[in-house]
Order: structure tokens, then sequence, then C-alpha cells
């Protein structure tokens, strides 16, 4: 049985491109480069480049990851 979420946390069930799924410790989840994606529409650019940064950094994107990241987070309004 799940525990009931707080209400700041938001549940999202959506289809996902193959390319895009992985597992991280065993556990299925999006990538770091979708999941940095979704979040254009509501959390500012800044936070995400420094969202690239760290997930390079970490080795959780690959640099052509990267590079394709920044481009569109600088085109985005």
């Amino acid at each position: 049985m799940r525990a009931e979420l707080p209400d700041w946390i938001k549940v999202v069930n959506e289809t996902v491109d193959p390319d895009d799924l992985t597992r991280y410790e065993l556990i299925p989840s999006t990538t770091v480069a979708h999941a940095i994606r979704a979040c254009r529409d509501t959390v500012m650019s800044d936070r995400l480049l420094t969202a690239v940064d760290e997930a390079r950094r970490e080795g959780l994107v690959t640099a052509t990851e990267e590079r394709q990241l920044r481009q569109e987070l600088r085109n985005s309004p």
C-alpha cells in the first residue's frame, strides 16, 4: 500500500519512448535527460542548466546529451 503523498508532490503517468527509460539502483525510471526536458514548463532555465551541470558531473547524462539539453534550454522561452 502506498502512503499518501504530500500535496506538493505530483505523480505523472505518461507513455514514454523506450529510449527515455532506464533503471537507477534497479528502480525503473525515465532518463535524467528526459526528466530535465519534462521540467521546462515549470522550472526556470537557470535551474535546469544547473541540473544539467550536476548530471554531467555525476555521469547521469552523456556529453552529447549535455550539449543537446543546453541548446534546447537556451532556445526555451
